[in-house]
């Protein structure tokens, strides 16, 4: 399970001599807020300005000093331990899937040539579920494609006005809140996910997705950008509002003329969820990582994380730190 990267812990500095490897991770956190986008604005936290302090507590230095080996759950944490390049390892997003759960004979049959268009989450501005309806709109009012958007939140009824202004409500389903076991099958009918999330850490829909069928177009940032690459999927630049929906109307207007090349994304993409994205899969990276703190085998050769979207968004980078799920013990900052 990921770890918030909130409060460092002493015992990285307590077993740094004796016979027990300290291993943290999977960390996974602050990810910037991106500039230029309301949908960021208006979800922004007043907290997330103060996550610097966080280097100030005891034992933050030790913490990742000390470890045998740093686990990043994103580029972003990634980029922010590079300094402990020789022990950082990468595990991808905070989530899995279980293959056994995810049959290929759930893939359905496409509907008489028609694209089908899914978003699955919360309603939250974040989401920028605006920015997909805007993007698939074209397509949308000539009645190409359809859009199924199944979640709900405090943006529903602005989403629903959006609908209308743009004229596309008859073709736009609202489903709200289902079952874990109807989203599966409806991604499992969708030929497209579009979740265009201005920030996210995780991205678990994009896990299913993938091993569902549904070609993912996501935001190239946090943990969809992470997840998502250019052989099973589409990644758009967070560049500006009007610029985004622009990218996702051209990504989705090839789609809807190539059917083949949503075939061959499919087909990846789910091989893709397969190998890298299940539990076990990610299970045994782990294992690999505690097996050569162990002294039992050689450093495992796992891949770096791409070039993060913060970089390409020329962010201001933050400091992070994590915690190993234990408390501080503030009179005891000086040994370290």
């Amino acid at each position: 399970m990921p770890m918030t990267p909130s409060l460092p812990s002493p015992f990285a500095f307590f077993l740094r001599k004796g016979p027990i490897p300290f291993v943290i991770g999977p960390l996974n956190g602050g990810l910037p807020w991106p500039p230029g986008f309301s949908q960021a604005n208006k979800q922004k936290e007043w907290i997330s300005s103060l996550r610097r302090i966080y280097r100030f507590l005891p034992f933050a230095r030790s913490t990742y000093r000390d470890a045998a080996a740093i686990i990043a759950g994103s580029s972003q944490t990634y980029t922010e331990f590079a300094t402990y390049r020789e022990k950082l390892f990468f595990v991808p997003g905070e989530n899995g899937i279980n293959p056994s759960l995810y049959s290929d004979g759930l893939r359905a049959a496409k509907h008489n040539g028609m694209l089908q268009l899914i978003f699955v989450g919360g309603l939250f501005p974040v989401k920028a579920v605006d920015l997909a309806l805007r993007g698939a709109a074209p397509l949308l009012q000539m009645g190409q494609v359809r859009f199924t958007i199944v979640g709900d939140g405090p943006e529903r009824a602005n989403l629903e006005r959006l609908t209308r202004s743009l004229r596309i409500e008859e073709v736009v389903s609202f489903c709200g809140w289902i079952d874990h076991s109807e989203v599966i099958q409806r991604l499992a009918v969708a030929d497209v996910l579009v979740f265009p999330s201005v920030r996210d850490f995780g991205g678990g829909v994009v896990f299913e997705s993938l091993a569902m069928g549904a070609v993912p177009v996501v935001a190239d940032f946090g943990g969809p950008g992470d997840i998502v690459q250019g052989d099973v999927g589409f990644k758009v630049s967070l560049t500006n509002e009007d610029d985004v929906v622009l990218q996702i109307e051209k990504v989705l207007a090839e789609l809807a003329r190539d059917p083949s090349l949503v075939s061959r994304l499919r087909q990846q993409g789910m091989r893709y969820a397969r190998q890298r994205l299940s539990w076990d899969g990610k299970a045994q990276m782990v294992s690999d990582v505690l097996c050569w703190v162990a002294g039992h085998s050689s450093k495992p050769d796992l891949p770096s994380p791409k070039e993060s979207g913060t970089t390409k968004l020329s962010l201001q980078r933050e400091t992070v730190f994590a915690t190993a799920a234990v408390g501080c013990l503030p009179n005891l900052e000086r040994a370290e």
